[in-house]
């Protein structure tokens, strides 16, 4: 399976490269074609150099002649549907590094190439697939019937790459796997330079989602309490060396299986939140 990578300025496009071609996690699945910005060029050929990439390609919408399935790397979300709907189109699978989009009309044009083209699409935030995050769900019997998710989060309102969402969908998806999947009547509560408040209604909980500014050379923080009938459970979610393994195993599966582990709507609804996480700092 020859994988293109679309975008390398994101250290997850290194972890793809060494999971890939260097550590060879999923024998069969190879990076064999890299796309760069021309600010990043040179970082391009050193890092194909690195990893055993044939190809670096000069414009990203030549990439699904080349490759089976494209992952799509720029930090930028606002650049993603560009960088991905070639390969939508031509029935690629493909990986969206998060957040999916800005929009939700980006969003739903990628979902949309994806259901006329055929292809399997994913982006999610790490953080819905980490230890931490599986240990508080096998909490989840105890506490009966979940009655309110809190999901806190580091945000940098400024952020270059996109504003508040870059950051802000972390605890936005922490939210959705644990309260359904979608929030409906999102309300902002709060809404400053150092912090905001989310709420609305999840499908199986009420919701708040709340994003704070780490303080200078404070590191980013993500946590999680769960209010059930019966007890509360929380915890922080921490990210480990290699938190981008099991979003690129969820990837692997997907095409394996030919089955995308988040439907259209569960793609959907973190971008309709971080759309009025930026609109309210707009």
């Amino acid at each position: 399976m020859k994988i293109g990578l679309i975008s390398i300025e994101s250290d997850h496009a290194e972890d793809a490269l060494r999971l890939f071609n260097c550590e060879r996690r999923w024998p069969g699945f190879a990076v064999t074609v890299l796309w760069a910005a021309e600010a990043d060029a040179l970082r391009a050929r050193q890092l194909a150099a690195r990893y055993g990439v044939s190809t670096i390609m000069r414009q990203a919408d030549e990439m699904p002649g080349l490759v089976d399935a494209a992952i799509v790397g720029a930090r930028d979300a606002g650049l993603h549907a560009a960088h991905a709907l070639p390969c939508l189109r031509r029935g690629l699978p493909v990986f969206v590094d998060k957040p999916l989009a800005l929009t939700v009309a980006d969003a739903e044009a990628m979902l949309d190439a994806a259901e006329a083209g055929g292809a399997l699409l994913l982006s999610a935030s790490a953080l819905r697939w980490q230890a931490d995050t599986d240990a508080l769900k096998a909490q989840l019997p105890a506490l009966g019937r979940l009655e309110r998710v809190v999901a806190t989060g580091s945000f940098y309102p400024h952020n270059p790459y996109g504003g508040p969402a870059f950051y802000a969908v972390h605890a936005v998806e922490l939210a959705l796997e644990f309260a359904g999947q979608d929030i409906a009547g999102i309300g902002v509560t709060e809404a400053t330079s150092t912090a905001m408040t989310i709420t609305g209604r999840g499908r199986l909980a009420e919701v708040e989602i709340r994003l704070v500014r780490p303080a200078e050379g404070e590191p980013s923080r993500f946590a999680v309490e769960l209010i059930g009938r019966h007890g509360r459970a929380g915890g922080d979610i921490g990210l480990p060396d290699d938190y981008m393994a099991p979003v690129y195993l969820c990837f692997v599966e997907m095409i394996r299986s030919g089955i995308a582990p988040l439907a259209r709507r569960e793609l959907l609804a973190p971008v309709r939140v971080l759309e009025v996480v930026n609109a309210a700092l707009a």
